[in-house]
């Protein structure tokens, strides 16, 4: 959640006005602690009720923290999904040709 979250950051710092930002940021953060909450509870309550084995075409397939882990990823899967086609860049300007910007990474090579 770490990266999503520091990627969904600064998505929110790169495409909002600098005096809209408190505001921006302050909703993002508000939504991620409830879809963190509520995932959590979700996820504990189907832990709970859904049976330690379940039986599809008559082979038995693992126990509940599977089920709850692939519902996880569909949600999710499904979110993303829903939301590609909603995004958009918002720079403007130049892109930065690839082999200098891969030279910050990689280093300088010849005689100094």
């Amino acid at each position: 959640m770490g990266r999503l979250n520091l990627s969904a950051g600064h998505f929110v710092y790169d495409s909002v006005p600098r005096e809209k930002r408190p505001l921006y940021n302050a909703v993002h953060n508000i939504l991620t602690t409830f879809a963190l909450a509520a995932g959590a509870g979700l996820g504990g309550f189907f832990a709970a009720h859904v049976p330690a084995t379940t039986r599809v075409f008559g082979f038995a397939l693992g126990n509940s923290l599977l089920w709850v882990f692939s519902i996880s990823r569909l949600a999710r899967l499904n979110t993303a999904l829903a939301f590609i086609p909603l995004l958009r860049e918002m720079r403007t300007g130049t892109v930065a040709p690839p082999r200098p910007l891969a030279m910050l990474f990689v280093g300088r090579t010849g005689s100094p």
